[in-house]
């Protein structure tokens, strides 16, 4: 078994399609996070150190790992809360899928027939 079994539940385009539902939840969140609150604008630096943990943190969820806590502190506002909620759905079916798709890729065996058609079968010398 190799290592790319871990990869082959999902297509590229499908991987592709997580990364950037990420990328946009985390723009989301960012953008009410930031609008919503009143304290002053942070430095350049401190905004996209926040973005990227923001970011490494809803990929996590993917993966089935707790969201942080300042996630879920109950001050927020209900609509960066409803975003925060429909992100975490999301990655909570997304890990769903993967792991349901993961197991019946380990489970499944694949046999390997010495033909593929009549016409191969024929070619071959093979004998039961």
């Amino acid at each position: 078994m190799a290592w790319q079994v871990f990869l082959q539940p999902f297509t590229k385009n499908l991987w592709l399609v997580l990364l950037l539902h990420g990328l946009v939840a985390t723009f989301v969140i960012r953008c009410l996070h930031h609008f919503g609150s009143r304290r002053p604008v942070p430095s350049l630096l401190g905004e996209v150190t926040a973005t990227l943990s923001l970011y490494w943190c809803l990929l996590n969820t993917y993966l089935s790992k707790p969201p942080p806590s300042y996630l879920s502190v109950p001050s927020l506002g209900v609509s960066l809360r409803a975003a925060v909620f429909v992100a975490l759905l999301c990655s909570t079916v997304v890990w769903a899928v993967y792991r349901a798709s993961l197991t019946s890729e380990l489970v499944s065996q694949v046999m390997r027939k010495p033909f593929d058609s009549l016409e191969t079968f024929l070619q071959s010398d093979y004998q039961y």
